[in-house]
């Protein structure tokens, strides 16, 4: 999850944790990352595991231990944890916000809710822990797009809105 902070909507994940765990015996939450709101959110879930801040090879088992990541926060600006889950084969349920919108694709490699509507990621929770089909589907797809996304890639976009932005500068 990153830096443990409200801002990042973690009173929506904890709501959602705690319906799907009352629902489902088998989910099992984990929460990444270090923060300010760490101790309340201990309270809040008390059945979750909290690893506090991770880095490299334990990091990377964090994500490849977990089925689904689910991160409502809709103060990213790009959303590398985002980035990091579908690197890892994960299904995405995150909020329907700027960062998120330019890794997730709805219905493709997770699903994107409103952070307004807290069913909606509800639902999408218990369609992803039901159906194990799609949660497959989607990792496939999570892969995939995380693999576009490369320093190379990402540069060239840039230097194209550079230029861009300085062939404006000389027209006007």
């Amino acid at each position: 999850m990153s830096r443990l902070v409200w801002e990042k909507n973690l009173k929506l994940y904890a709501d959602i944790v705690r319906r799907l765990e009352a629902e489902f015996n088998n989910v099992k939450s984990l929460v990444v990352g270090d923060g300010p709101a760490m101790e309340e959110m201990k309270e809040l879930l008390p059945n979750t595991v909290f690893t506090g801040f991770l880095t490299g090879n334990e990091l990377a088992v964090s994500y490849a231990s977990s089925d689904i990541f689910f991160f409502p926060s809709d103060t990213e600006t790009f959303g590398n944890v985002t980035l990091e889950a579908m690197a890892s084969g994960l299904p995405c349920l995150v909020a329907d916000a700027a960062g998120s919108k330019s890794l997730v694709s709805h219905g493709e490699n997770g699903f994107r809710a409103s952070v307004e509507n807290e069913q909606a990621f509800y639902e999408y929770g218990e369609k992803l822990l039901n159906d194990a089909q799609l949660r497959g589907r989607m990792s496939e797809e999570s892969i995939k797009k995380s693999a576009e996304y490369t320093w190379e890639k990402i540069n060239s976009g840039l230097l194209k809105k550079y230029y861009e932005l300085a062939e404006l500068q000389v027209i006007q």
